[in-house]
């Protein structure tokens, strides 16, 4: 659960990560589609911001229609998690 975004950002991967490093919040670059087009995740308020200046600057950035942080550090916990409830239930299945 949380408030979350992705969006794709015409921008390259040092760029993007210049731009999280430097501003609040939480947001995590997700996915490199290729050398110009990057996908970011974190809080929605965070990744509108980072739309925002983008497009500001004349960059193309939109966010995208997914409300979870795909491809990042908070999926991969979770997906942790559920690979060991899975494992510690399939060892007991009678």
């Amino acid at each position: 659960t949380g408030d979350y975004a992705m969006a794709i950002v015409a921008a390259n991967r040092d760029t993007c990560e210049d731009f999280i490093a430097r501003c609040c919040g939480w947001a995590q670059l997700a996915v490199i589609n290729s050398t110009n087009m990057i996908g970011i995740a974190g809080d929605r308020e965070t990744i509108q911001r980072i739309v925002h200046t983008f497009t500001e600057g004349g960059a193309f950035a939109r966010i995208i229609r997914v409300q979870y942080p795909a491809h990042t550090s908070l999926i991969n916990e979770l997906g942790d998690g559920v690979r060991s409830s899975m494992r510690s239930q399939l060892e007991n299945v009678k």
